[in-house]
C-alpha cells in the first residue's frame, strides 16, 4: 500500500470525465522529504465521500477495507444520498456489492488524524511524487 502517514492534504481534485480523485500532499514536517509534494490518485473512481475537510488536514493512512465498515461508520450519508442516485447503481434490482465485484473496486477508507476523512471506491490507488504529473509524465 502506499504511505502517506502524517502527510498534509493541502487540497483535493474530482474528474468525472475522467473519473479520477486526486489527494494533493505534503510531506510531514521533520521528514527528510518535508515540503516536498506527493500526490495521492485514485483512478476508476465509482463513488467517493470526503468530509471534514479543512485547512492544515493530516492523513493518518489510506487503507482497503470491507464495504461493510464503510457502509456502518457511513451509514447517514448513505441513508441520506440512496435517494438521489448515489452511489450509482447500472440497474434497477443491482446492489453496492454486485457493481464492485463486478468492476473489481477496491474500498479506500481515508483516515486521518486531522480534518479530512472518507472513503473512495475505485480500481486503484497510486502515489506520485513531486516530479511526476498526474498522467505519470514528468513535469
Amino acid at each position: 500500500m502506499i504511505s502517506v502517514h502524517d502527510n498534509t492534504c493541502a487540497g483535493y481534485r474530482f474528474s468525472g470525465i475522467d473519473r479520477q480523485l486526486v489527494l494533493e500532499t505534503e510531506y510531514p514536517c521533520g521528514s527528510e522529504k518535508e515540503g516536498q509534494r506527493s500526490d495521492i490518485v485514485f483512478d476508476e473512481v465509482w463513488c467517493h465521500h470526503l468530509e471534514s475537510v479543512q485547512e492544515g488536514n493530516i492523513i493518518f493512512d489510506i487503507e482497503v477495507v470491507d464495504l461493510a465498515q464503510v457502509e456502518n461508520e457511513f451509514r447517514s450519508v448513505f441513508d441520506r444520498l440512496k435517494n438521489y442516485g448515489w452511489p450509482r447503481l447500472e440497474t434497477k434490482d443491482d446492489t453496492l456489492p454486485k457493481v464492485i465485484e463486478r468492476h473489481q473496486l477496491n474500498v479506500y477508507r481515508i483516515g486521518t488524524s486531522y480534518g479530512l476523512e472518507g472513503f473512495v471506491l475505485a480500481k486503484s490507488v497510486r502515489q506520485t511524487n513531486s516530479e511526476q504529473a498526474v498522467d505519470g509524465n514528468p513535469h
